[in-house]
């Protein structure tokens, strides 16, 4: 998505059910001397809705290659 990133960037991923697993928060942590100074917290909660149609998503190839390292 054009975000550059470091060698040594460290991301730290926890995930929280709530009510039961009818609800979820998740917290991103993202530290990357490279191009971040200090940390980036990042929280969101999802919420289970069976009812919702999953929607496609197509993965670009060429861009997910930018993230993957050689």
């Amino acid at each position: 998505m054009g975000v550059p990133s470091g060698a040594q960037k460290h991301v730290i991923e926890r995930y929280r059910l709530l009510e039961g697993g009818k609800r979820m928060t998740v917290q991103l942590e993202l530290e990357d001397p490279e191009f971040i100074v200090g940390s980036m917290v990042h929280e969101r909660e999802l919420v289970y809705a069976p009812q919702m149609q999953m929607s496609r998503f197509d993965c670009d190839p060429s861009v997910t290659r930018r993230f993957v390292p050689e």
